[in-house]
């Protein structure tokens, strides 16, 4: 209970943090289900939540649906909660383009290590090349 009163988590991680913690299968699967069936451990508000907080911490949709792979949310789910959240994706990158670097640079080297980092924050190249035309 403590693991979900501070964030929400997927199956998969909780799973992962109940056999650390040494619990056999069997109640591992108990633990899952019990927590499904009152609503404590719901996979699509994880999912928008995770989004919201990602987001908010200058990631962009890529990055996103990559880490919500690796912890054991479906690609369907991941697909529908990115297309139904209300990030403005376009603001994200702005908004880490102005932490990180003020603007993007003219010079090419320097701006080419720019989008690099801002490819591997999970933004695409259609994103990046609309904040450049704009």
């Amino acid at each position: 209970m403590r693991l979900l009163a501070r964030r929400d988590h997927s199956h998969q991680e909780l799973a992962n943090k109940l056999r650390q913690r040494r619990f056999s299968s069997s109640d591992i699967a108990t633990v899952l289900d019990k927590c499904a069936e009152h609503g404590w451990l719901d996979e699509p508000r994880f999912c928008d939540s995770y989004i919201r907080r990602r987001s908010q911490q200058g990631y962009g949709p890529q990055r996103i649906r990559a880490e919500l792979i690796q912890r054991g949310i479906d690609k369907t789910l991941i697909s529908d909660a990115l297309k139904q959240c209300s990030v403005d994706w376009q603001l994200v990158l702005s908004d880490c383009i102005q932490r990180c670097f003020d603007s993007l640079s003219a010079q090419r080297e320097e701006r080419a290590k720019q989008l690099r980092f801002l490819l591997y924050r999970g933004f695409n190249h259609d994103l990046i090349q609309q904040l450049g035309d704009n």
